[in-house]
């Protein structure tokens, strides 16, 4: 699952709350978001958006996906009940620095549009090599008990500072 400081999606609430001058309803897509080793992965389902009626934009941290859908003409026939509800679709998701934005890319087909969103060099995960033979912190503390215990007092004795020092 998508890691939440990566990705943060902006629902259908947010969309009501907002000011619109369309004449034409807005709908959120429906999105599925997938994370591999090196990206995440936003699937939207657009039925009826071609793709040139897909607009896709960055601003600062939000990412906007607009999909128009063209308004059918059926030349010779007029419509005597309709439940089809003609619209466009709207989502933003909100990117955290997790995200290469320079890297984004996106396809559609059939209505879908697939987002990749490359995370950056520092949010990739890595192996960090332990050292061969060197002690770790238990084995060090074994060897030298008074010196650890010191430490740890100095320690709690900057924490305290630190605390008496916002508080005021």
């Amino acid at each position: 699952m998508a890691n939440d400081t990566q990705l943060q999606t902006q629902g259908p609430q947010a969309m009501e709350r907002a000011e619109r001058t369309r004449t034409r309803p807005v709908f959120s897509p429906r999105a599925d978001i997938y994370e591999t080793t090196g990206a995440i992965v936003v699937v939207a389902d657009m039925p009826g958006v071609a793709e040139d009626g897909v607009d896709i934009t960055l601003e600062r941290n939000l990412l906007t996906l607009k999909g128009t859908v063209p308004v059918p003409t059926r030349e010779g026939y007029r419509l005597g009940y309709g439940e089809w509800e003609d619209g466009d679709y709207e989502r933003t998701f909100v990117l955290s620095e997790g995200v290469d934005r320079e890297g984004i890319s996106a396809t559609v087909k059939d209505g879908v549009l697939r987002l990749t969103l490359p995370k950056a060099r520092e949010a990739l995960s890595r192996k960090i090599p332990r050292m061969a033979n060197a002690p770790d912190y238990f084995e060090l503390s074994q060897r030298l008990p008074g010196v650890f215990d010191k430490l740890d007092e100095h320690i709690g004795k900057l924490d305290t500072k630190a605390w008496e020092t916002l508080s005021d």
